[in-house]
């Protein structure tokens, strides 16, 4: 964690929220890292340090100083900077693992085994709806896109796509007359064609709360 360098990719160090200023910078950059699910290499250096004689600053006050700051950043959610897709929220949502399996076995009876996840964000539905025959998680944001990118490795079933639910272009195409679950983190309707115009009523509220699913799905081809 206190080490002599650290190399990061630019767009990766820009989406990073960083407060520390002194030493403090090592822990953070470390753990915010690791909790963006960053792959973290150790590379073998060579380099001749400065004793206290030749002006060392580091101390045992900074050991004392980097504990309280694993504390600090343990705790800490923003591991996104704030942007026009609103980055920073969804990773939130991680530390309310219950909410996030409640919504999914709310949803879970409506689903078939070809799904279409739209706005998945970091994956939070996505593994709690996951696996399926076929399931395409998709988002525009870039950032959230890579996180998709790095579940998909060691699933096979998993489909990463960037999908604008106003643009039909977007849209992932599907030959297969299966139908197809489209999900929103509060909707989710039954199709047999992707891209669609998709008609969502009568609906039912869930558990009494307010978010609201559709009993009946109703769909018109583009």
């Amino acid at each position: 964690m206190e080490t002599c360098y650290k190399m990061v990719r630019t767009s990766l160090l820009h989406s990073i929220p960083l407060q520390s200023e002194r030493f403090g910078i090592e822990v953070e950059l470390t753990m915010k890292l690791a909790k963006r699910g960053a792959r973290i290499f150790e590379v073998p250096i060579k380099y001749s340090g400065r004793t206290y004689q030749e002006g060392k600053k580091i101390g045992w006050k900074d050991g004392l100083h980097a504990l309280g700051c694993i504390i600090k950043f343990a705790a800490s959610d923003q591991v996104y900077t704030a942007d026009q897709y609103g980055s920073e929220i969804l990773a939130r949502l991680n530390r309310a693992p219950k909410f996030t399996r409640w919504m999914a076995d709310s949803i879970h009876p409506y689903i078939g085994s070809k799904v279409l996840e739209l706005g998945a964000g970091i994956g939070n539905m996505t593994l709690n709806l996951a696996p399926r025959q076929v399931y395409w998680a998709s988002d525009v944001n870039p950032l959230y896109l890579g996180h998709l990118e790095k579940l998909r490795e060691t699933r096979p079933y998993l489909r990463v796509c960037r999908t604008d639910a106003s643009s039909v272009a977007s849209y992932p195409r599907t030959s297969s007359s299966t139908p197809l679950s489209v999900s929103t983190s509060s909707n989710i309707w039954r199709t047999t064609s992707v891209p669609c115009a998709i008609s969502t009523t009568p609906y039912r509220s869930m558990a009494g709360g307010s978010s609201w699913f559709p009993t009946r799905r109703a769909c018109t081809p583009l």
